[in-house]
């Protein structure tokens, strides 16, 4: 920015008040860590286009291992043919609906699963992720003011 400005001749002090001033726009992916697997948490918007490119993300995202989804109120069932997820862990209002369309893509149902609560899926994902694996976790209110969000305390995800 401040070489921009230089090259249309402002003044150092105009550009470092405008510099100043600036307020990044928050990142919309969180992309952690833990025991081989990557997690990445999209706090974007829950729109169609931005799930869409989420979705993306996780088809392109370098993995040695399997492609995993999570998520709650997800408003696309192109989770297979967008991202050709290994696994659909589902929980929420819609998640009923998002589990059918992956199955009807060819996803198998052992693959596609259905989650009642915040605990489930913590489970299942303790049971299931492996070293190598990338799960992407969208859509979810993933904590409430009793309990840790399980993505971003690591301890409270084990990865197998």
């Amino acid at each position: 920015a401040y070489a921009v400005g230089k090259i249309m001749s402002l003044e150092t002090s105009h550009i470092a008040g405008g510099l100043a001033g600036f307020v990044p726009m928050p990142e919309l992916y969180e992309v952690s860590h833990q025991n081989g697997a990557t997690f990445i948490k999209d706090r974007g918007a829950v729109r169609p286009r931005s799930m869409q490119a989420a979705l993306e993300l996780l088809r392109d995202f370098p993995a040695t291992g399997r492609r995993s989804v999570v998520c709650g109120e997800l408003q696309t069932d192109d989770v297979v043919t967008l991202c050709g997820a290994d696994l659909l862990i589902a929980s929420g209002n819609q998640s009923g609906y998002i589990v059918m369309g992956a199955r009807a893509a060819g996803m198998p149902s052992s693959c596609s699963v259905l989650c009642h609560n915040l605990q489930d899926v913590t489970e299942l994902l303790a049971a299931s992720v492996q070293p190598g694996d990338v799960v992407l976790v969208q859509g979810m209110s993933l904590a409430s003011a009793s309990q840790q969000d399980p993505f971003t305390d690591r301890s409270a995800v084990a990865v197998a």
